[in-house]
């Protein structure tokens, strides 16, 4: 059974679909979860899920990529 945990989140959709897209490219299964409401898209965000197993990699993955 798969254990999902939040390893990013972004105000922006586009910006989290990137990261999942990144993970998936690492062999990391993720998802979007996007908390948006549709009239008020500025007061949640979309969130990005992997497997708990694969949680450490891919923080790791996704600060690598955020550090200027």
């Amino acid at each position: 059974m798969e254990r999902w945990t939040l390893v990013f989140s972004s105000p922006g959709l586009a910006e989290a679909e990137l990261v999942r897209g990144m993970l998936i490219a690492h062999d990391i299964e993720a998802f979007v979860m996007d908390k948006r409401p549709t009239a008020y898209p500025n007061l949640a965000e979309a969130e990005v899920y992997v497997d708990l197993d694969d949680a450490m990699r891919a923080r790791y993955i996704v600060d690598k990529h955020r550090t200027p």
